[in-house]
C-alpha cells in the first residue's frame, strides 16, 4: 500500500509517550498545578496549564482582519503570514467564487500581521484579471516560499498554470523559481523541507490509493532547481539532511553533505503505518481501524525497527500534530490543544474559551487565532517562554495598519 501524503499529521501521541518515558526532574514543574487530560488521552506525562507555564500575549488586531483575509497560514516567531486569493468580475457576476458563494471582486493579497510592530503590512498585491491563488510551501532566511495558480475563474481548465515563487519579506520582490504541475485544478499539498542551503520541494504525480511525489531540490545559494528523487510519499526535516517514505513505504534519511542515503525503516506494504520527525527522532503511527472502534501502536524507529510504547484507542479519531519544534502544538477532536514542551517534558493544557480556535507553532512559541464565528471579534494570543517585544496598537480613530483597497 502506498503511504498517503498526510503522513505529516501523524505518531504525535508516540512522540509523547517516548519522551514522557524519561521525563525530567524540572523545579518548573513542581511549582505548577497539574491537570487532568485523560479524557484526551493517556499518558504518565506531568501536565499543566499552559496559562502558568508559558506567558501569555494578547493582541487585539484589526477587527476586520480574518474576514479580509480569511484564515492566516504561517506563524514565524513574529510575524502571522495571510494569504488571500483573488475573485474576478466574472466570478462576481456569475454570483460564484471558489469559496463557494458570492463576492465582491478583490485583489489576491499575501499580508502579515507583525506582532512587533502591532500592524498589519502589506508584502504583495496583484491584481483580478485571473483568479490567482497562493499555497504556502516553507519559511526560510527571511524568505516565504509559495506556489502560485493561476486560473481563468477557479473552476478549473486547462489553460490553467502554475510555479514555485519566493518572496522577501523585507524587500518584497516576488522571484518566480520554476513550473509546476496542476493535478485536478490544485498544486501539491506537501510542504517543503530545508537542509542547509537546499531546499526541497514535492511536486504530485498522481493519485491512486495516496498521492506520490517527485522530489525537487533546491539551492538558495546558486537558485538551481532539479529534480531530485521520485515516488516520494511525505518529507520531513531530519537530523541534518532530511527523511522521506517511498512508495514501497520505506524511511530513508538523505544527508546534502555528502550524498549518501541511509535507510531508517523499511516498512512492509501492508502496514496502515505513517511517520513524522521533529527534526531530532522520527516516530510511527500503526493504525486498526474499523466501523466501531480505532486504536494505534505507537511508538519510535530504533536501529531499524519498530520499538513499540503502547496503544491509543479513540473513537473520535484521536490526535493530530501539527507543527512546532521544541513546543510541539497538538490539536484534538475535542476541540482542546495540548502542547509538547520538550525543554521541561511535560504536556501543557491550553484554556481559550472561544468559539474558534487555530494555533500556529513557531520554534518556541505557538500563536492561537481565535474568534467568534464568521471571522468576528478576533484576537490573538501568543503563548511564549520569554516576553515578546511589542508596541501598543494604533489608535481607535486612526487604525493605519489597515489596507485601504478591497
Amino acid at each position: 500500500m502506498k503511504l498517503k501524503a498526510k503522513a505529516f499529521i501523524c505518531a504525535a501521541l508516540s512522540a509523547l509517550l517516548f519522551l514522557g518515558s524519561c521525563e525530567k526532574n524540572d523545579d518548573v514543574l513542581k511549582n505548577l498545578e497539574k491537570v487532568d487530560i485523560s479524557y484526551i488521552m493517556k499518558t504518565d506525562l506531568t501536565c499543566v496549564n499552559g496559562e502558568e507555564l508559558y506567558i501569555k500575549t494578547p493582541f487585539y488586531a484589526p477587527s476586520d482582519i480574518l474576514i479580509r483575509y480569511e484564515n492566516p497560514v504561517y506563524f514565524d516567531g513574529r510575524r502571522l503570514y495571510f494569504f488571500r486569493y483573488s475573485i474576478t468580475e466574472a466570478e462576481t457576476n456569475s454570483g460564484r467564487n471558489v469559496g463557494g458563494g458570492s463576492a465582491a471582486p478583490r485583489t489576491a493579497v499575501i499580508a502579515c500581521f507583525d506582532t512587533e510592530k502591532n500592524e498589519v503590512e502589506l508584502i504583495l498585491e496583484e491584481e483580478n484579471k485571473k483568479h490567482i491563488s497562493y499555497t504556502f510551501v516553507a519559511f526560510e532566511d527571511s524568505y516565504l516560499y509559495y506556489y502560485r495558480l493561476e486560473q481563468k475563474d477557479g473552476a478549473g481548465s486547462p489553460d490553467d498554470t502554475a510555479a514555485l515563487y519566493r518572496i522577501g519579506i523585507e524587500e518584497k520582490k516576488a522571484e518566480k523559481i520554476a513550473d509546476v504541475p496542476i493535478m485536478n485544478g490544485a498544486v501539491s499539498n506537501l510542504r517543503g523541507a530545508a537542509a542547509g542551503e537546499y531546499l526541497y520541494f514535492g511536486q504530485r504525480q498522481y493519485e491512486n490509493d495516496g498521492a506520490l511525489y517527485t522530489l525537487y531540490s533546491y539551492n538558495t545559494k546558486s537558485k538551481k532547481y532539479e529534480e531530485f528523487k521520485t515516488g516520494i510519499g511525505s518529507l520531513m526535516e531530519y537530523g541534518n539532511g532530511i527523511a522521506y517514505t517511498t512508495d514501497s513505504g520505506g524511511v530513508y534519511f538523505f544527508n546534502p553533505l555528502n550524498g549518501s542515503e541511509t535507510e531508517i525503516y523499511a516498512s512492509a506494504e501492508e502496514e496502515n503505518i505513517s511517520f513524522y520527525s521533529n527534526g531530532e527522532k522520527i516516530f510511527y503511527k500503526l493504525i486498526a481501524a474499523n466501523e466501531e472502534n480505532y486504536s494505534a501502536e505507537i511508538g519510535y524507529i530504533l536501529d531499524g525497527k519498530k520499538k513499540k510504547i503502547g496503544w491509543y484507542f479513540n473513537n473520535s479519531g484521536g490526535l493530530t500534530l501539527t507543527d512546532g519544534e521544541k513546543m510541539l502544538l497538538i490539536n484534538t477532536f475535542y476541540g482542546k490543544s495540548i502542547i509538547y514542551d520538550e525543554k521541561h517534558g511535560c504536556l501543557a493544557r491550553i484554556n481559550l474559551n472561544r468559539e474558534n480556535c487555530q494555533g500556529f507553532p513557531a520554534k518556541d512559541s505557538v500563536m492561537f487565532v481565535c474568534c467568534d464565528s464568521g471571522g468576528q471579534n478576533p484576537v490573538f494570543y501568543l503563548y511564549s517562554r520569554e516576553k515578546v517585544k511589542t508596541q501598543p496598537p494604533p489608535m481607535a480613530s486612526g487604525e493605519k495598519n489597515l489596507l485601504e483597497h478591497p
